[in-house]
């Protein structure tokens, strides 16, 4: 009778090895299949959310996709109630409070960024991404009074 060991070792002997001339791909991301799956995401989690509204974490995934398409008008609102909802633990809040920021600054709601920006830095002050995030928050111009923002 053999042990593991001395098997994995038989077997890693008497196989051959060697480079294959194959190449894996993946076009799952490519535009000719991302078209049907545009938006299956968001109408998923709008069903998710809609059984569960007080789940912050479901708002916050479907915010993302808010966000990555550029809609911050809409995400906004999102992203402040998952804020206001999830707990301080919570292991995707760091993001959340990220990307909270980064919707706000590309509205030019300055006050209410910098208003979150400040209640979340003892949380996050020895996180670089925080201070990067905040800097860039920082460096961006407000608008001027009348811009309708």
């Amino acid at each position: 009778m053999w042990t593991l060991k001395e098997l994995e070792r038989e077997i890693d002997a008497i196989r051959e090895r060697g480079r294959l001339p194959l190449l894996v791909g993946h076009d799952g991301y490519l535009g000719a299949q991302m078209a049907p799956k545009q938006g299956r995401n968001k109408t998923l989690l709008q069903r998710a959310l809609a059984a569960r509204p007080a789940d912050a974490y479901l708002r916050y995934q479907l915010v993302k996709d808010f966000e990555v398409q550029s809609e911050f008008e809409a995400a906004a609102p999102h992203y402040l109630q998952a804020l206001a909802q999830v707990e301080a633990r919570a292991t995707w809040r760091h993001d959340l409070v990220l990307r909270t920021l980064f919707t706000l600054k590309k509205l030019g709601r300055f006050e209410p960024a910098m208003s979150i920006a400040e209640q979340e830095m003892p949380r996050w002050s020895e996180s670089p991404d925080f201070w990067f995030t905040l800097g860039d928050l920082l460096l961006s111009p407000e608008p001027a009074a009348g811009d309708g923002v």
